[in-house]
Protein backbone atom coordinates (compact mmCIF):
# COMPACT_ATOMS: atom_id res chain seq x y z
CA UNK A 1 0.00 0.00 0.00
CA UNK A 2 1.31 3.58 -1.00
CA UNK A 3 0.19 6.52 1.17
CA UNK A 4 1.07 10.30 1.12
CA UNK A 5 0.71 11.73 4.73
CA UNK A 6 1.18 15.08 6.38
CA UNK A 7 0.37 17.03 9.17
CA UNK A 8 0.15 20.77 10.99
CA UNK A 9 -0.52 22.15 14.60
CA UNK A 10 -1.11 24.99 15.70
CA UNK A 11 -1.52 26.58 19.26
CA UNK A 12 -4.08 28.95 18.58
CA UNK A 13 -4.84 32.42 19.53
CA UNK A 14 -6.01 32.09 22.94
CA UNK A 15 -4.38 28.99 24.65
CA UNK A 16 -0.47 29.91 25.29
CA UNK A 17 0.41 25.99 25.28
CA UNK A 18 -0.21 23.45 22.71
CA UNK A 19 -1.18 20.39 24.14
CA UNK A 20 -2.02 18.68 20.71
CA UNK A 21 0.31 16.15 19.65
CA UNK A 22 0.36 13.55 16.81
CA UNK A 23 2.25 10.71 15.11
CA UNK A 24 3.11 9.63 11.62
CA UNK A 25 4.56 6.00 11.45
CA UNK A 26 4.25 5.78 7.47
CA UNK A 27 6.72 2.34 7.93
CA UNK A 28 4.00 0.88 10.30
CA UNK A 29 0.97 2.50 8.64
CA UNK A 30 0.31 4.35 11.79
CA UNK A 31 -1.26 7.89 12.21
CA UNK A 32 -2.41 9.43 15.41
CA UNK A 33 -4.02 12.68 16.70
CA UNK A 34 -4.06 13.45 20.44
CA UNK A 35 -5.60 16.45 22.15
CA UNK A 36 -4.26 16.64 25.64
CA UNK A 37 -5.92 18.16 29.13
CA UNK A 38 -5.21 19.04 32.70
CA UNK A 39 -4.19 21.80 34.75
CA UNK A 40 -0.05 22.95 34.40
CA UNK A 41 1.64 21.15 31.55
CA UNK A 42 -0.23 17.95 32.72
CA UNK A 43 -2.87 18.20 29.12
CA UNK A 44 0.63 18.28 26.94
CA UNK A 45 2.60 15.42 28.92
CA UNK A 46 -0.82 13.04 28.84
CA UNK A 47 -1.12 13.79 24.50
CA UNK A 48 2.84 13.26 24.20
CA UNK A 49 2.90 9.88 26.17
CA UNK A 50 -0.26 8.76 24.24
CA UNK A 51 1.65 9.36 20.80
CA UNK A 52 4.82 7.90 21.71
CA UNK A 53 2.80 4.79 23.11
CA UNK A 54 1.35 4.00 19.78
CA UNK A 55 4.84 4.48 18.01
CA UNK A 56 6.93 2.63 20.74
CA UNK A 57 4.54 -0.54 20.58
CA UNK A 58 4.09 -0.45 16.44
CA UNK A 59 7.99 -0.49 16.38
CA UNK A 60 8.78 -3.28 18.85
CA UNK A 61 5.85 -5.63 17.35
CA UNK A 62 5.84 -4.94 13.40
CA UNK A 63 9.71 -7.32 13.81
CA UNK A 64 9.16 -9.65 17.20
CA UNK A 65 5.76 -12.19 16.65
CA UNK A 66 6.46 -12.78 20.54
CA UNK A 67 5.68 -9.20 21.21
CA UNK A 68 2.63 -9.58 19.16
CA UNK A 69 0.93 -12.61 19.64
CA UNK A 70 -0.62 -11.86 23.08
CA UNK A 71 -2.64 -9.23 22.29
CA UNK A 72 -4.71 -11.22 19.06
CA UNK A 73 -7.26 -11.30 21.82
CA UNK A 74 -8.15 -7.85 22.36
CA UNK A 75 -9.55 -7.65 18.38
CA UNK A 76 -10.93 -10.58 18.81
CA UNK A 77 -8.69 -13.09 16.54
CA UNK A 78 -7.85 -9.73 14.44
CA UNK A 79 -4.53 -9.28 15.02
CA UNK A 80 -4.70 -5.48 13.59
CA UNK A 81 -7.37 -4.58 15.54
CA UNK A 82 -5.54 -5.62 18.35
CA UNK A 83 -1.86 -4.01 17.96
CA UNK A 84 -4.22 -0.60 17.76
CA UNK A 85 -6.24 -1.42 20.87
CA UNK A 86 -3.06 -2.77 22.43
CA UNK A 87 -1.16 0.26 21.92
CA UNK A 88 -3.83 2.74 22.65
CA UNK A 89 -4.15 0.89 26.13
CA UNK A 90 -0.52 1.47 26.89
CA UNK A 91 -0.79 4.74 26.64
CA UNK A 92 -3.68 4.87 28.44
CA UNK A 93 -1.84 2.71 31.56
CA UNK A 94 1.53 4.79 31.06
CA UNK A 95 -0.55 8.20 31.48
CA UNK A 96 -2.21 6.62 34.50
CA UNK A 97 1.20 5.67 35.98
CA UNK A 98 2.57 9.34 35.23
CA UNK A 99 0.23 11.02 36.76
CA UNK A 100 0.44 8.34 40.39
CA UNK A 101 4.08 9.00 40.13
CA UNK A 102 3.84 12.70 39.96
CA UNK A 103 0.68 14.61 42.03
CA UNK A 104 1.32 17.85 40.04
CA UNK A 105 0.39 16.18 37.17
CA UNK A 106 -2.71 14.26 38.56
CA UNK A 107 -5.82 14.41 36.52
CA UNK A 108 -4.68 14.98 33.48
CA UNK A 109 -5.65 13.22 30.60
CA UNK A 110 -6.16 12.85 26.31
CA UNK A 111 -8.12 12.52 23.39
CA UNK A 112 -7.18 10.05 21.10
CA UNK A 113 -8.05 8.97 17.25
CA UNK A 114 -5.79 6.80 15.16
CA UNK A 115 -5.92 5.16 12.01
CA UNK A 116 -3.93 1.82 11.23
CA UNK A 117 -3.75 0.90 7.67
CA UNK A 118 -3.33 -2.93 7.10
CA UNK A 119 -4.43 -5.67 4.26
CA UNK A 120 -6.50 -2.85 2.21
CA UNK A 121 -8.62 -1.84 4.99
CA UNK A 122 -8.78 0.91 7.63
CA UNK A 123 -8.82 0.36 11.80
CA UNK A 124 -10.05 3.14 13.37
CA UNK A 125 -9.97 3.66 16.66
CA UNK A 126 -10.66 6.87 19.38
CA UNK A 127 -11.23 7.83 22.54
CA UNK A 128 -12.81 11.26 22.92
CA UNK A 129 -13.35 13.84 21.05
CA UNK A 130 -10.63 14.22 18.37
CA UNK A 131 -12.34 12.89 15.12
CA UNK A 132 -11.90 10.78 11.89
CA UNK A 133 -13.37 11.97 8.84
CA UNK A 134 -13.03 9.84 5.14
CA UNK A 135 -13.44 11.78 1.73
CA UNK A 136 -14.50 9.25 -0.90
CA UNK A 137 -15.22 10.11 -4.41
CA UNK A 138 -15.94 14.13 -3.38
CA UNK A 139 -18.14 13.09 -0.24
CA UNK A 140 -16.72 13.31 3.27
CA UNK A 141 -17.88 11.27 6.14
CA UNK A 142 -17.41 11.53 9.65
CA UNK A 143 -16.24 8.28 10.47
CA UNK A 144 -16.56 8.59 14.91
CA UNK A 145 -18.75 9.93 17.41
CA UNK A 146 -17.72 12.24 19.93
CA UNK A 147 -17.74 10.53 23.69
CA UNK A 148 -19.17 13.70 25.11
CA UNK A 149 -21.66 14.62 27.43
CA UNK A 150 -23.94 16.05 24.62
CA UNK A 151 -23.61 13.34 22.45
CA UNK A 152 -24.60 10.90 26.16
CA UNK A 153 -27.57 13.02 26.69
CA UNK A 154 -28.93 13.13 22.71
CA UNK A 155 -28.99 9.39 22.96
CA UNK A 156 -30.64 9.01 26.16
CA UNK A 157 -34.87 8.83 25.91
CA UNK A 158 -35.54 10.16 28.95
CA UNK A 159 -33.99 13.76 27.93
CA UNK A 160 -36.59 13.51 24.65
CA UNK A 161 -37.89 17.34 23.70
CA UNK A 162 -34.86 19.40 25.67
CA UNK A 163 -33.62 22.06 23.19
CA UNK A 164 -30.64 21.35 21.40
CA UNK A 165 -29.37 24.44 22.01
CA UNK A 166 -28.87 23.26 25.77
CA UNK A 167 -27.47 20.29 24.98
CA UNK A 168 -25.03 21.61 22.53
CA UNK A 169 -23.38 23.62 25.63
CA UNK A 170 -22.18 19.90 26.98
CA UNK A 171 -20.01 19.08 24.12
CA UNK A 172 -17.03 20.21 25.17
CA UNK A 173 -17.91 17.77 28.37
CA UNK A 174 -16.21 14.57 27.77
CA UNK A 175 -17.43 10.94 29.45
CA UNK A 176 -14.51 8.83 28.23
CA UNK A 177 -10.31 10.09 27.61
CA UNK A 178 -7.39 8.16 28.02
CA UNK A 179 -5.45 8.05 31.76
CA UNK A 180 -8.51 9.33 33.59
CA UNK A 181 -10.28 6.14 34.68
CA UNK A 182 -7.82 4.57 37.40
CA UNK A 183 -6.91 0.89 37.23
CA UNK A 184 -9.99 0.63 34.47
CA UNK A 185 -8.55 -0.28 30.81
CA UNK A 186 -9.16 1.97 28.48
CA UNK A 187 -12.39 2.13 26.80
CA UNK A 188 -11.52 2.64 22.65
CA UNK A 189 -14.11 2.40 20.10
CA UNK A 190 -12.49 0.66 16.97
CA UNK A 191 -14.52 0.72 13.43
CA UNK A 192 -12.87 -1.23 10.43
CA UNK A 193 -13.42 0.01 6.75
CA UNK A 194 -12.10 -1.44 2.94
CA UNK A 195 -10.29 1.20 1.21
CA UNK A 196 -10.25 2.88 -2.25
CA UNK A 197 -7.40 3.44 -3.54
CA UNK A 198 -8.12 7.96 -3.77
CA UNK A 199 -9.82 7.90 -0.33
CA UNK A 200 -8.42 10.44 2.12
CA UNK A 201 -8.56 10.04 5.99
CA UNK A 202 -8.49 13.15 8.21
CA UNK A 203 -7.55 12.90 12.13
CA UNK A 204 -8.30 16.44 13.93
CA UNK A 205 -8.23 17.53 17.42
CA UNK A 206 -11.15 19.69 18.20
CA UNK A 207 -9.75 22.80 17.81
CA UNK A 208 -10.44 21.87 14.04
CA UNK A 209 -13.93 21.10 14.74
CA UNK A 210 -15.07 23.58 16.98
CA UNK A 211 -14.26 26.19 13.93
CA UNK A 212 -15.09 24.22 10.95
CA UNK A 213 -18.01 22.30 9.87
CA UNK A 214 -17.85 19.01 7.43
CA UNK A 215 -18.89 21.10 4.94
CA UNK A 216 -15.76 23.26 5.40
CA UNK A 217 -13.55 20.74 5.85
CA UNK A 218 -14.96 18.46 2.80
CA UNK A 219 -14.37 21.98 0.48
CA UNK A 220 -10.59 22.06 1.93
CA UNK A 221 -9.61 18.61 1.44
CA UNK A 222 -11.46 18.81 -2.07
CA UNK A 223 -9.69 21.73 -3.09
CA UNK A 224 -5.81 20.43 -1.98
CA UNK A 225 -4.75 17.23 -3.40
CA UNK A 226 -1.44 17.48 -2.03
CA UNK A 227 -1.92 16.62 2.41
CA UNK A 228 0.99 19.01 3.31
CA UNK A 229 -0.88 21.76 1.43
CA UNK A 230 -4.56 19.93 3.18
CA UNK A 231 -3.40 20.58 6.30
CA UNK A 232 -2.17 24.00 6.01
CA UNK A 233 -5.28 25.40 4.58
CA UNK A 234 -7.32 23.13 7.67
CA UNK A 235 -5.29 25.11 10.30
CA UNK A 236 -5.36 28.73 8.18
CA UNK A 237 -9.10 27.92 8.29
CA UNK A 238 -9.50 27.18 11.49
CA UNK A 239 -7.48 30.23 12.78
CA UNK A 240 -9.01 32.88 11.05
CA UNK A 241 -12.53 31.63 12.36
CA UNK A 242 -11.03 32.20 15.74
CA UNK A 243 -8.91 29.44 16.83
CA UNK A 244 -10.02 29.14 20.29
CA UNK A 245 -8.43 26.09 21.32
CA UNK A 246 -5.24 24.21 19.75
CA UNK A 247 -5.38 22.91 16.18
CA UNK A 248 -3.99 19.72 14.72
CA UNK A 249 -4.82 17.99 11.20
CA UNK A 250 -3.60 15.19 10.06
CA UNK A 251 -4.04 14.31 6.18
CA UNK A 252 -3.72 10.66 4.77
CA UNK A 253 -4.05 10.08 1.18
CA UNK A 254 -4.18 6.31 -0.16
CA UNK A 255 -2.16 6.48 -3.10
CA UNK A 256 -2.28 2.45 -4.37
CA UNK A 257 -3.86 -0.44 -2.55
CA UNK A 258 -1.05 -2.94 -4.31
Amino acid sequence: MKTTSAAATHTGKVRRDNQDAWVIREAEALFAVADGMGGHRGGEVASTIAVDALAEFFGATSSDEDLTWRFRDLGRGDLHASRLLSAIDLGHQRIQATALAHPALAGMGTTVVAAHLAGGRLYLAHVGDSRGYLLRNGRLRLLTSDHSLANQVAADPRFDGVARERVRVLRHVLVRALGIAIYTPADIDLSRRTLHTGDVLLLCSDGVTTELTSYDLGDLLREHDDPADACRAIVDAALAAGGRDNITALVLRVDSLA
